[in-house]
């Protein structure tokens, strides 16, 4: 399987939190908000297994996969 690896700056997670926190957004927005915070590899992050992301979004592995990559 393809990974990915995300490095998000403080501007790019403080604007995701913006999402997640603020406004009404279609649920694919969210849910890319989610994945890309929670795969964030930089030093802002709280790093989180793709395994973990599934379960806990009831996503496949191919759709975090797909959300990273359109990054």
């Amino acid at each position: 399987m393809i990974r990915y690896h995300i490095k998000l700056t403080k501007t790019e997670v403080e604007e995701l939190m913006q999402v997640i926190n603020k406004g009404s957004h279609s649920t694919q927005t969210f849910r890319a908000a989610y994945v890309l915070l929670n795969s964030d590899e930089g030093e802002y992050s709280q790093k989180v297994t793709n395994e973990q992301i599934s379960n806990v979004l009831r996503i496949g592995m191919k759709t975090i996969d797909r959300i990273k990559r359109s990054l």
